[in-house]
């Protein structure tokens, strides 16, 4: 009497029992290969694994620098961009500018996401006809940024008083 098993695998194995007489059970060949084959389990080579590991981490990376990137983008919208077109702005709602120099606090004339810089600027009278010349430059508080931005402008500002000149007494 015969009994067959089979193997779930790439190739099928039988076993037939057979008489004490001749050892037991004997191993038959491979019917694919035809020859003495152990069963081969099913898995990963090294080299299939180590492709997996470097896609892997070639993807994880490139998702940490897209997302870096975007938090520093995030970061700058934040911080408010410091200009000296911003104090010439306030200046120019004025219409009256008188000669001399004048400094301050950048968060007490535009607000306080601007604390941290100071404004200095200087008003002269470039033309007879009531032009003036205004200098502005912006300095930062921290060390090593001295002047963050420094922009000369022109005003014309017909009820400003006397410059020098015109001969008008004036204070610097």
């Amino acid at each position: 009497m015969r009994i067959q098993s089979a193997k779930k695998s790439a190739q099928a194995w039988r076993v037939i029992p057979c008489s004490p007489s001749s050892g037991g059970a004997r191993l038959l060949t491979s019917r694919l290969a035809g020859t003495l084959a152990p069963p081969r389990r099913g898995g990963f080579t090294l080299l299939e694994v180590m492709f997996a590991v470097v896609a892997f981490c070639t993807a994880t990376f490139a998702i940490l620098a897209l997302v870096s990137q975007s938090i520093d983008m995030a970061r700058r919208l934040q911080r408010p961009m410091v200009d000296s077109g911003l104090v010439a702005s306030e200046m120019s709602l004025t219409n009256r500018l008188v000669e001399g120099t004048e400094s301050g606090d950048l968060g007490d004339l535009l607000g306080d996401e601007y604390k941290g810089y100071t404004y200095d600027y200087a008003v002269d009278e470039a033309q007879t006809n009531k032009l003036f010349q205004m200098v502005i430059a912006l300095q930062s508080n921290q060390r090593g940024k001295p002047v963050v931005s420094k922009m000369t402008v022109l005003f014309y500002r017909p009820d400003s008083p006397p410059g020098s000149l015109e001969g008008g007494n004036f204070t610097r």
